[in-house]
C-alpha cells in the first residue's frame, strides 16, 4: 500500500501547492467526502466556513507571500510554513458566523461567472464583484485583529509577527511549563 495516503473521509478545503504570483488571492474550494485531493494541493478537513475566510483573506496572502515558498516566482504553499505557523487570534462563534457570511457570498459570487478559477483570480480577470466580495471579507478578518484598519500590505505582516512572536513566546512557556511539571512528577 502507498505510504502517502492522507485522505480523510469528510469535507475538505482545498488549497493549491502552487498558485500564480499574479493573482491577489490563492483560489480556495471546499471540496465533499467523496473527493481525493492530489499531491499537488493541501486539505483541510473537516472544514469549517470561517477556516476558509482566513486563509483566503488578504491577511494570509501578506503570510504566504513572505513565509511561504515560491517556485520560480510563483507562490508555493506549505501547511508548515503558512498555515501552522498563521497567527490568527481565538474568535467567538458569533464571528465565525459572521465570516461564514462572507465566504458564502463569495462561493455565490464566483457561480455568477461562467469561467475557470484561473479566470477568476487573475488580477486583470477577476470580476468586480467578486473583488469586492473578497474586500468586504477581507476588512471582517481584520477586524478579528484590531478594529482600526491597516493601512498597507507592510503594517499587515509588521503586525502579523508581532503576534506570531507573542504566540511562540507562549508556546516556549507551554513547553517549559510542561517540562517542569514532568520533572517535578518524577521526584
Amino acid at each position: 500500500m502507498f505510504g502517502e495516503i492522507r485522505h480523510q473521509n469528510s469535507d475538505s478545503i482545498i488549497i493549491p501547492a502552487t498558485s500564480s504570483e499574479k493573482r491577489d488571492y490563492i483560489p480556495i474550494g471546499f471540496l465533499d467526502k467523496e473527493t481525493i485531493i492530489s499531491n499537488s494541493a493541501m486539505a483541510i478537513y473537516h472544514a469549517q466556513p470561517w477556516l476558509f475566510a482566513v486563509v483566503t483573506s488578504r491577511m494570509h496572502m501578506v503570510w504566504v507571500r513572505n513565509v511561504g515558498g515560491k517556485l520560480k516566482t510563483d507562490y508555493r504553499y506549505s501547511a508548515k510554513l503558512c498555515y501552522n505557523t498563521f497567527p490568527f487570534p481565538n474568535i467567538s462563534d458569533k464571528q465565525k458566523e459572521n465570516l461564514s457570511l462572507y465566504v458564502f457570498a463569495i462561493i455565490d459570487e464566483r457561480a455568477k461567472h461562467n469561467k475557470t478559477m484561473a479566470q477568476l483570480y487573475n488580477t486583470v480577470t477577476m470580476p468586480k464583484g467578486l473583488l469586492k466580495a473578497h474586500q468586504e471579507l477581507d476588512t471582517a478578518i481584520e477586524q478579528c485583529y484590531r478594529l482600526q484598519p491597516f493601512k498597507n500590505d507592510t503594517e499587515r505582516l509588521e503586525y502579523l509577527f508581532k503576534q506570531y512572536e507573542e504566540m511562540t513566546k507562549k508556546d516556549t512557556l507551554f513547553a517549559k511549563q510542561k517540562k517542569t511539571r514532568k520533572k517535578k512528577a518524577k521526584i
